[in-house]
């Protein structure tokens, strides 16, 4: 019964005009949620808080659920800002600024809320120009930084995260958090010796909050990485002092990229990676290296078809899996199926790259 109250709740699923989310609060066996529904199905109700977090609940775990309102809104910074401290008990200070909720060892906070809120600037930029404005956040952003890996490792064990000892951070569309720690110890404006999964997980988050992706469907993996390592290199995340073509260059991925191609990459490889995930599994840095490339190749010669394929696939449904064919048909959609010759200009782009 439950399941079927909240469904009716969710409305019609191809409405031409879409009504404010309700706001409900629910009591189950653990806990007292306020949230919205975002589906429902025989074994699983998903319920987005109040918190960002999203939440799968048994319906008969539900005991009873009430409509507080009939417009969802998040927390308040201050509210998730105390919940957190309550949460970590002491073991870091929590901050936060407009647009972040930041917790990290004490002394540390300054050079973090700056250095976070000047990625999200610069990331807000590069897509405005480019003509996609990225939305604000519905949630603010909670990043939690710990001092050493044994203490991130643990934390991300508590949380249910199955990560080996070489992950140095990682962003949950589950928890809409960024877990990582701070290999540096440094308090100097750099980023640390870790700068490239600092920024790759942060801009994770900040896409799945803006609009470039959907947290609660099936996005491209290459899409997601690649716009990820897009922001690795300095001329992304911070253009005012790195503003030459070679500073948008992700040299790192580069190399591996021309490695691929030097131990026979397949023709047209980006194309598995636009029909599947599956080269993700079979060979994960080669997948990682095309994704890069191809999306370098993309975001530079056609931003605009670039933004209008974020655009399409975002649009798609909430909890439905995406087919190949469909994935195959969002791709053409923006960028044409002259397969070959977009696979001759990808090459010669990436050759003439010094």
């Amino acid at each position: 019964m439950i399941g079927f109250c909240l469904a009716w709740l969710l409305g019609p699923p191809m409405a031409e005009a879409v009504p404010p989310r309700p706001l409900i609060e629910l009591r189950t066996r653990d806990e007292l949620l306020q949230g919205t529904p975002m589906a429902a199905f025989s074994n699983v109700v998903k319920v987005l808080s109040r918190d960002g977090r999203l939440v799968d609940l048994e319906p008969d775990a539900i005991h009873r659920w009430r409509t507080l309102a009939m417009g969802f809104r998040s927390y308040a910074p201050a509210e998730m800002r105390a919940a957190l401290q309550h949460e970590l008990k002491g073991r870091l200070e929590v901050y936060n600024t407009s647009h972040f909720i930041v917790a990290c060892p004490h002394g540390q906070e300054t050079r973090w809320l700056v250095r976070l809120e000047k990625l999200l600037r610069s990331f807000q930029h590069y897509f405005s120009v480019r003509g996609l404005s990225p939305q604000d956040p519905q949630f603010p952003l909670i990043a939690i930084v710990w001092p050493s890996q044994n203490e991130f490792l643990s934390y991300a064990s508590e949380q249910g995260q199955r990560i080996g000892s070489e992950v140095l951070g990682y962003y949950s569309p589950q928890t809409n958090r960024v877990a990582l720690f701070d290999s540096s110890g440094v308090a100097g404006g750099d980023w640390g010796q870790n700068e490239y999964v600092i920024i790759h997980e942060i801009t994770h988050q900040y896409a799945f909050n803006c609009g470039l992706h959907n947290r609660f469907q099936q996005t491209p993996r290459w899409l997601c990485e690649g716009l990820a390592m897009l922001f690795e290199a300095p001329g992304l995340w911070d253009p005012h002092r790195y503003a030459d073509f070679r500073d948008r260059v992700n040299h790192a991925r580069l190399q591996q990229f021309r490695t691929c191609l030097a131990q026979g990459r397949k023709p047209q490889s980006w194309l598995r990676l636009v029909n599947s995930d599956a080269d993700f599994q079979r060979n994960t840095g080669a997948a990682y290296a095309e994704s890069w490339a191809f999306s370098f190749f993309l975001v530079e010669t056609a931003p605009a078809k670039y933004c209008a394929y974020l655009k399409r696939t975002a649009a798609g449904p909430d909890f439905v899996a995406i087919s190949e064919a469909n994935r195959l048909a969002d791709f053409k959609a923006a960028f044409g199926d002259d397969f070959r010759m977009l696979e001759a200009k990808f090459l010669r782009f990436i050759a003439a790259i010094k």
